[in-house]
Order: structure tokens, then sequence, then C-alpha cells
């Protein structure tokens, strides 16, 4: 519940005092009602997360538009504005940073930093670390960079491991 404070702030507190790990039920009438059915388990906080969520469970977005075009990909984590945001059905990929994994649909990747893997589209199994780390990659999958624009460069080349900056 959210509750005014005394000093003009907001304040928001658990009406019962305590957090639980029970499930709760999302009902919902009229237009649309049928995309609240059943049990989700996913948690989507900032403007358009997991707009298009249809069956996807254990999913987190956090940030504009992140996990946006996802349907049913599960096991996905954004957290960045437009993290993850053309991914549909890729699983299991966790992204942090603006742009990270922006456009991909492949699974099992990481990509921590701003730009980190932004171009990438069904490249799987990479991993980038670093601001722009593998930005450009398109397809290439097995791919791990480390650093500030390592492997930034490639687009469509797999198994390699670049360290460093723009390495």
């Amino acid at each position: 519940a959210v509750h005014d404070g005394e000093d003009g702030s907001l304040d928001i507190r658990f009406t019962s005092g305590y957090h639980s790990a029970n499930f709760v039920p999302i009902f919902a009438t009229g237009p649309g009602a049928e995309v609240f059915d059943g049990f989700f388990d996913n948690t989507a906080i900032g403007r358009q997360t997991l707009k298009s969520n249809t069956t996807a469970f254990y999913n987190t977005a956090v940030g504009t538009q992140a996990l946006y075009s996802n349907t049913t990909g599960a096991g996905n984590m954004a957290l960045g504005f437009e993290s993850l945001k053309k991914n549909v059905s890729g699983s299991n990929n966790a992204a942090l940073g603006m742009y990270s994994l922006q456009n991909t649909t492949g699974s099992e990747s990481i990509a921590f930093g701003g730009y980190a893997a932004k171009s990438n589209t069904t490249g799987s199994s990479i991993t980038a670390v670093g601001f722009k780390a593998l930005q450009s990659n398109t397809t290439g999958s097995y791919n791990t960079a480390v650093g500030k624009k390592a492997l930034n460069a490639n687009t469509t080349a797999s198994n390699n491991t670049a360290i460093g900056y723009t390495s």
C-alpha cells in the first residue's frame, strides 16, 4: 500500500506487516481480460515492460520497454532501458544496462554494460561484459568479450574470446 508520509514523501508498506511467497491471483473483467487468466511468476517494473507477454514465466524486467516483445521466452532478466526489447521467445538470458541484448531472439546469453551485444539477433550462448562489448554481433554464437568495446566489430564469427579494451 502507498502511504502519504508526514513530510510529503510517499512510503510503500505491506499492509499485513509482512510479505509471503504465496501466489497472488490476478483477475480482470472487460476487453483483454483473458490475458490475466491464472498465475504469472513474472516481475515487470517500468513503462511497457513485458508488454507482449502471453505465456512466458520466470522473467524479470525493470526499465522502460525491457523485454517489451517477449511472448513465450522464460527465465530472462532484463534490467535497463530497452534491454532484451525485441526478444520474443529466447530463454535464460541476462541483460544489464541500457540497450543490452536489445535485438536478440537467441538464448542463454549474458550482456552486462550499456549497448553490450545490442545488435545480436540469433547468436546464442554469448557473454558480453563491458560498454559496447560485442555490440555489432548479430548471429555469432559462443563468443566471450570482456572489456570496453571488446569484439565490438564481430558480426557473424563464432567461438571467439577477447579480453581487454577494444580487443
